[in-house]
């Protein structure tokens, strides 16, 4: 049976950073970077939460959103979304009445969740006697002082909470946490304490610097364009827990949500290797898709980490082996609409505008003037592909 050598070849290989030239139609060329300058202006305080302890999976705390004002001398979790982080060179919280005047920090840490730096703030805060608000205070990227209030005005309630905040059962005095069968809850509040324990003051945002961020065709058995090769380098100022995943996707103008249908990689690498998220942080093993859109691992400070990705449209699948490739329609045929867009995109052998982000708004660049998807598709038949629905089910 023909099959698509070259995808065959590199699926088959967790080690094709091997791959050499003869697998890339061309010299690599730079992703034209039109990353937005950040700004000062675009510092936004979007939420702020009270939490409350809630088992997950009944061997973890999970933290969640409190309905209504939080209560007076009870000790709460507490999240805050903020926007425009790229933004932000460091940033501290504090609580101040009605009309302005300091009542006390909030310690705060955050957890980032892009190569960025950009993710959730999360703490521990004693609920004042009055009413109050949130202010975020803090010193720009560009040297700037900034302050942003969040527009709620919190007004505590006397009575208990309805669920045990931390640390206290209702109504009484200081106690382990407790699930509903009276077992002890697992330690993640105290986790969360001591990591504030040591955060200071000011937050110094993490940040991350993406270069040399280059593209090149990657080529079929017979040497024509089946998909894209793109690397990157990033280089993290401090170290900790990022995704500096990428997305691709061919802009089509005439569907109302851009990039619904990215590119998926057949092959990742990164080099050199970060280390898992979880306990005892064991080195990564990275696998074809394990940095297709997602790269969330820890990272060390002032290490330059590279990474590679060979990608093809979503519409290549593999067979049951995982090796052998073949065109799948099914899911692009569910309704009219996604009918419509799937043969709009196979329709197109026009030199196409391809956008490229990196860890959320860390870089975001263009690839111009590559070919269409519908080259890409006629590429993949001219080479031997197949549509997955066309074969024995046994090897679907």
């Amino acid at each position: 049976m023909p099959v698509l050598v070259f995808v065959l070849w590199i699926a088959m290989s967790a080690s094709a950073a091997a791959a050499g030239p003869d697998r890339v139609a061309g010299a690599p060329a730079p992703v034209k970077d039109v990353t937005p300058v950040a700004r000062t202006a675009d510092i936004e305080f979007v939420a702020f939460a009270f939490q409350q302890p809630a088992l997950s999976g009944g061997r973890s705390v999970d933290f969640r959103a409190i309905d209504g004002e939080p209560s007076i001398g009870a000790r709460y979790g507490v999240s805050a979304t903020i926007g425009g982080q790229e933004a932000i060179a460091t940033a501290a919280f504090d609580v101040v009445d009605e009309h302005g005047g300091h009542i006390q920090p909030v310690a705060m840490t955050q957890r980032p969740a892009g190569a960025s730096g950009e993710g959730e703030f999360v703490g521990m805060m004693t609920v004042p006697a009055l009413p109050f608000r949130i202010v975020l205070n803090g010193e720009s990227a560009d040297g700037r002082r900034f302050t942003r209030v969040y527009r709620r005005l919190f007004t505590p309630v006397p009575a208990p909470p309805a669920v045990t905040p931390f640390g206290a059962e209702p109504g009484g005095a200081a106690g382990p946490l407790k699930n509903v069968l009276g077992e002890k809850m697992p330690q993640g509040v105290a986790e969360r304490e001591t990591a504030l324990a040591g955060a200071d003051a000011a937050i110094v945002m993490p940040h991350a610097r993406v270069s040399n961020v280059t593209y090149a065709p990657l080529a079929s058995s017979a040497g024509a364009p089946i998909g894209l090769r793109v690397s990157y380098q990033v280089e993290f100022s401090a170290a900790g827990r990022y995704n500096p995943g990428l997305r691709i996707f061919a802009f089509d103008a005439a569907d109302a949500v851009a990039g619904r249908n990215p590119m998926h990689a057949i092959d990742s690498r990164v080099d050199p290797m970060p280390r898992e998220t979880y306990e005892p942080h064991p080195v990564a093993r990275v696998h074809a898709g394990a940095l297709d859109q997602r790269a969330d691992f820890l990272y060390d400070a002032r290490t330059v980490y590279t990474f590679t990705l060979d990608l093809v449209p979503d519409y290549i699948a593999f067979e049951r082996d995982l090796f052998t490739p073949c065109i799948s329609r099914h899911r692009f045929e569910r309704d009219r609409q996604a009918r419509e867009i799937f043969a709009r995109r196979l329709a197109n052998e026009s030199e196409t505008e391809y956008r490229v982000s990196i860890g959320g708004q860390a870089f975001e660049g263009r690839i111009e003037r590559f070919p269409g998807e519908g080259t890409l598709y006629r590429n993949f038949l001219a080479d031997g592909g197949r549509d997955c629905e066309d074969l024995p089910a046994s090897r679907r």
